[in-house]
């Protein structure tokens, strides 16, 4: 028994997988693999870096490969389990790295420095 209008978000059969259901899951996985994970490794940049005109790169100055993209972008979870304290730590580090910064050795540049932005 659930209270009424709980029965349909607590029913996971093969009943629920519609057309639309399946691409709901699919843009809400794929779009965000696509933006953090594809395009940090692809450019060190997503549209709203590239807006600003800053870069994500490894601390010793090098590209970021999609391995380090990826573990990057699981770092947000954790810093979301953080209850966003990982992302505010940036604000009072000497280097402005975030939690998923520091837990990947990554750091956030101006695009015409290599030092930390």
């Amino acid at each position: 028994w659930a209270p009424s209008g709980f029965d349909d978000v607590f029913d996971f059969g093969f009943d629920r997988l519609s057309a639309e259901n399946v691409l709901r899951v699919a843009f809400f996985v794929l779009f965000p693999v696509f933006y953090y994970v594809f395009l940090h490794g692809a450019y060190g940049q997503t549209f709203g870096k590239m807006a600003l005109r800053i870069r994500v790169l490894n601390e010793d100055g090098t590209p970021l490969d999609y391995r380090k993209a990826f573990l990057r972008w699981l770092g947000y979870f954790l810093c979301d389990l953080t209850l966003n304290i990982g992302y505010l730590w940036a604000a009072f580090d000497p280097r402005k790295q975030g939690l998923h910064d520091k837990v990947c050795r990554t750091i956030v540049v101006h695009e015409n420095s290599r030092t930390g932005a």
